[in-house]
This record gives structure tokens, sequence and C-alpha cells, in this order.
């Protein structure tokens, strides 16, 4: 029996042609591949991690009949609009047959909703959220109860899904 420096396991070796020799296997190939697979996913999960996701709010209705949201606010909540005087919109989506869309994602760059004075100042740009469900109706009318509901819908990979659901 013969052990083979640098493997993990013993040989049964016949001596060929000359006596005291064991055969030996070339390990370096797949020691190097294996270290080249290990450094390609590190740089892959650096890469993958190294980047700041996307900041998006998702507005949703479930397809249950009378379930709708509607967001009074300014324009100011709209991605890309900073206006000193801005105008006043609603955002209403339902699962009523005669709306075409029950949902819409807004994309606000990159980031994410982490910081409560990000949250704080979406919220000053919001005068009003009414959520009708199929049981219960939910209107958040106070700016602190605004700023909580928001801060509890965070989610996603570095919270940065901001979600409001109708169900």
């Amino acid at each position: 029996m013969c052990i083979v420096m640098g493997a993990d396991i013993a040989l049964n070796a016949q001596p060929a042609a000359s006596p005291g020799r064991c055969r030996q296997f070339n390990r370096a190939p797949m020691v190097r591949h294996q270290i080249r697979f290990k450094i390609f996913l590190i740089f892959f999960l650096i890469s993958l991690l190294g980047c700041d996701p996307g900041r998006y709010l998702v507005i949703k209705c479930s397809n249950k009949p009378n379930v709708s949201i509607n967001i009074y606010a300014n324009e100011n909540i709209l991605p890309g609009h900073h206006s000193m005087n801005p105008e006043k919109i609603i955002i209403r989506r339902s699962s009523a047959p005669n709306f075409k869309k029950s949902d819409t994602t807004l994309h606000y760059g990159i980031g994410s909703w982490k910081g409560e004075q990000l949250i704080t100042s979406f919220a000053n740009n919001i005068d009003s959220i009414i959520i009708s469900g199929s049981s219960r109706k939910l209107s958040l009318i106070n700016k602190l109860e605004i700023i909580k509901y928001l801060s509890e819908r965070r989610g996603g990979y570095a919270k940065a899904r901001l979600k409001i659901v109708a169900r």
C-alpha cells in the first residue's frame, strides 16, 4: 500500500516496471478549478450586493369586488416632480371592471426607504390615503398615521419597496 503526498486517499498500487513507485494522481487542475469558482462566486456576490436597489412604490388592488385605493396628494409624489407650487392629484386604483389597471408601480431612482426622514418627506406630499376593502375601510388623514402606515409597509431587498395594497 502506498500513500500519495497531497492526496486524501490511499492507493493499493501494484509495482509495474520499477519497484517502490506508486501511481500518483495530479489534483492540481481540480484544485485550480475550485479556487477559480470560489473567486468568481465572491466577485459575483460582491457585485450583486454592492449595487443600490431601485426605490419604488407599488399601489395594488386585489381581485376581490369593491376594493379600491385613493391617494390624495400633490404632484411632488410623482417621480421626478419637485415643484414649489405643486398641484393636487388623485391616484385611484380599483378592482372594478371599468378600471383598466388595478396596480401601479412608481420608480423613484436608486436607494431605499430605510431612513425615517425620507418617509417623512414623502408622506408630507400626501394629504390622505383611503383604502376600501371588501370588509373594511381605512382612512389615513393625519400625517403621523400616514408616516406610520408607510413605515410598516416597507419591504424587499434593503427595504426598497413601499407597498400599498387593498384586499
